[in-house]
């Protein structure tokens, strides 16, 4: 969901990190609401096609489903396409 707190937060790291990189991001490859199995294989589809080599997903439950959704396809991971997630771990300093 765009408006969660958590992803509003991860999607910032995520564009200070292509910032820091001197990288552009191109919104047309940012997909919300991937929940939905017929959203998530209309992403992988337009990601395959524009020929991206590497899928960043929010979540560890969406990273399942897009490789769910490669593997049907019989897509090879990494040596067609790299998938990534994003995690957050909390520390607490003393």
């Amino acid at each position: 969901e765009k408006k969660h707190p958590v992803n509003r937060k991860r999607y910032k790291g995520i564009l200070a990190a292509h910032i820091e990189n001197y990288m552009i991001l191109d919104s047309d490859f940012v997909f919300y609401e991937m929940e939905s199995n017929d959203i998530a294989e209309l992403a992988v589809e337009k990601i395959l096609a524009a020929n991206l080599d590497c899928i960043l997903c929010m979540d560890d439950n969406i990273c399942l489903n897009v490789l769910h959704i490669l593997q049907k396809r019989q897509i090879s991971i990494p040596q067609t396409i790299r998938i990534a997630f994003t995690l957050c771990l909390f520390t607490n300093f003393l």
